[in-house]
């Protein structure tokens, strides 16, 4: 069904907006697409316009609002999904695997913060994941999961995530409504890079030392996707996603849960 299908592309796509986490901005450009990932859109490229607001999980660091462009291109094999570049390993349906590298664009900027101990840490930078990805079309709903490790060489951490997806279709399949639920894993190193509290931030500050262990990360997220046109699209999406206490105990947040928010419009061609 093509809506069907195009939801499966967009819950692809969030991953590297939504889940890729985890702060203000960490959530922010990357992906999205026109949702049109049928046989007979192979070939196809779309382009469009997103915007995405995190409530960031940071002491004193504010909600931030980000607008970026989506460009992405379905092909046989190959595909373009915002920053993330995959190739499909196996044909379509029921099982499709896949090997994705993709933009993390998960920061933390020092001068984002108001609070004066968290303007005195080090920034958290962008980094890179490469991996595979895996999904498979239930009889009813969708079964996703991905792992990537961090190539960049900045944590050398690893990420993991497994969630269940089913869309309910409306006015003749052009709109659809789509709940997510599944659970993500982070290493020890990937938390200690974005979560942790080295000796040395420690001495210039009044925070603690903190080293975070490995972490799992349960979330809820929602999707509303209307295809007004042959062409054109339009998505909505939130994701809540509850932090463990690995994550939630580190002196840098002052919150354990983190909500973000992604709007876009994309033309396919």
């Amino acid at each position: 069904m093509k809506i069907q299908t195009q939801v499966s592309v967009l819950a692809a796509t969030i991953f590297t907006a939504l889940v890729i986490p985890p702060t203000a901005y960490a959530q922010a450009r990357s992906q999205v697409q026109n949702l049109q990932q049928t046989e007979d859109s192979r070939n196809a490229w779309s382009v469009g316009i997103g915007g995405v607001t995190s409530l960031s999980a940071y002491r004193g660091v504010d909600s931030k609002t980000t607008a970026f462009p989506l460009i992405n291109y379905e092909g046989e094999r190959f595909f373009v999904r915002g920053p993330s570049l995959g190739y499909r390993l196996t044909p379509d349906k029921p099982l499709r695997l896949a090997a994705f590298i993709s933009a993390a664009p998960a920061e933390y900027d020092p001068d984002d913060s108001d609070d004066v101990q968290m303007r005195k840490l080090d920034r958290r930078n962008f980094t890179a994941l490469a991996g595979f990805s895996a999904r498979y079309n239930l009889a009813a709903g969708l079964l996703t999961a991905r792992v990537g490790t961090e190539i960049t060489g900045r944590h050398h951490g690893q990420y993991a995530e497994v969630n269940y997806s089913y869309p309910f279709l409306f006015e003749n399949s052009t709109i659809s409504l789509t709940p997510t639920a599944g659970i993500e894993w982070h290493s020890g190193d990937f938390n200690d890079y974005y979560f942790g509290i080295s000796d040395e931030e420690a001495a210039r500050t009044t925070l603690t030392e903190y080293s975070p262990g490995s972490s799992t990360n349960p979330f809820l997220g929602l999707t509303l996707t209307w295809q007004f046109s042959e062409a054109a699209s339009i998505f909505v999406s939130s994701r809540y996603k509850h932090f463990s206490d690995e994550i939630a105990d580190s002196p840098m947040l002052d919150d354990d849960s983190e909500v973000s928010s992604l709007i876009g419009l994309t033309w396919k061609f």
